[in-house]
């Protein structure tokens, strides 16, 4: 009888629609997904004409795969000192996590404290981590870290693909017991990597390499320095892809903007692996802020709160805009 999804259980994993499922690290991009990445998922973030942020990510997502016992295979520029930088976890209802991330509502003025408050958060925090802490080795949980030291697609490619045959990572290979491997990629694109020609070729392979195994991707690209055929490429072969476009000071102010507000986070495309049709989030006009402790994807344009005039004969002096305005 022909079986559908995943039958295994593997730590830090969890079954949608019977099929694996795991967190990027960021509760905020994992809502984005609709609630996790998938099994097999390639994920690509392309940070525009900047690598200060796209870092970022790939160090939650190392380290969500360190603290439960997942295995996590790192190639391209600074893959070396990457296991070096995984921050440490901090639960969601510690006190930690309070004193980390305190509670921006309590610095609302009082005049605004009776208008209705509407979240700019993505995702309701979950299991979050301190970006200024980073996890001590022996602390990683039984997960295996390495790093492929070839800078060169056909090198990295034939490393990756021989891990994902053994047996531990294999969809097609039954009876054994299951590990979970996250391959962590950066500056795809680079002048730093060799034989940029090959890059296609590369991110096709991995993704079928990918379908049989128990393994995600995560990889970072700056769309600027790439030329346009190649990535509507990379789109295509990616199951999932963001775009970081940082904001200049003078257009952050035009705005109105937040001095937080560090750039756009563009949804290029959403995995759709197991469904008809992809997820569909609540926004899409989003934001992003780095901090020192943590990163976090925002609402751009939140609707006004209203006050609702239907039992009056007529709105207050001023009109609906005027009105709408003072509730900031």
């Amino acid at each position: 009888m022909l079986q559908s999804g995943d039958p295994v259980q593997i730590q830090g994993c969890s079954h949608k629609l019977r099929y694996l499922q795991t967190s990027t690290g960021n509760s905020d991009l994992d809502s984005l997904l609709g609630g996790a990445l998938p099994n097999t998922a390639v994920c690509v973030v392309d940070e525009l004409n900047t690598r200060c942020y796209g870092d970022v990510l790939l160090r939650y997502f190392a380290s969500e795969g360190a603290h439960n016992g997942h295995d996590v295979l790192a190639a391209g520029p600074g893959s070396e000192d990457l296991f070096k930088r995984l921050p440490k976890r901090i639960e969601a209802e510690s006190k930690d996590m309070k004193s980390a991330f305190p509670d921006e509502g309590l610095k609302i003025a009082w005049r605004y404290q009776t208008v209705d408050q509407k979240s700019t958060n993505v995702g309701a925090p979950k299991t979050r981590y301190d970006l200024a802490n980073n996890l001590e080795k022996p602390e990683f949980s039984g997960s295996r870290l390495s790093h492929i030291a070839e800078m060169d697609y056909e090198a990295a490619l034939a490393k990756i693909q021989q891990e994902l045959a053994k047996e531990e990572y294999s969809k097609e290979i039954k009876g054994s017991k299951k590990r979970f491997l996250r391959v962590v990629l950066s500056n795809l694109g680079s002048p730093l990597w060799s034989n940029l020609e090959l890059l296609p070729r590369f991110l096709a392979d991995l993704r079928f390499a990918c379908r049989h195994s128990y393994a995600v991707v995560m990889a970072t690209i700056d769309s600027g320095a790439i030329q346009k055929d190649l990535l509507r490429t990379i789109t295509a072969l990616s199951d999932a892809m963001f775009q970081l476009a940082p904001i200049e000071e003078n257009q952050r102010k035009a705005l109105g903007l937040s001095d937080k507000t560090h750039g756009y986070f563009k949804i290029i495309r959403l995995p759709c692996l197991h469904t008809t049709l992809a997820f569909k989030p609540a926004a899409t006009d989003l934001t992003f802020e780095l901090h020192r402790r943590h990163f976090d994807i925002k609402v751009l344009h939140l609707p006004p709160a209203f006050e609702d005039y239907s039992t009056t004969k007529e709105p207050p002096k001023g009109g609906s805009c005027s009105a709408g305005l003072s509730a900031f």
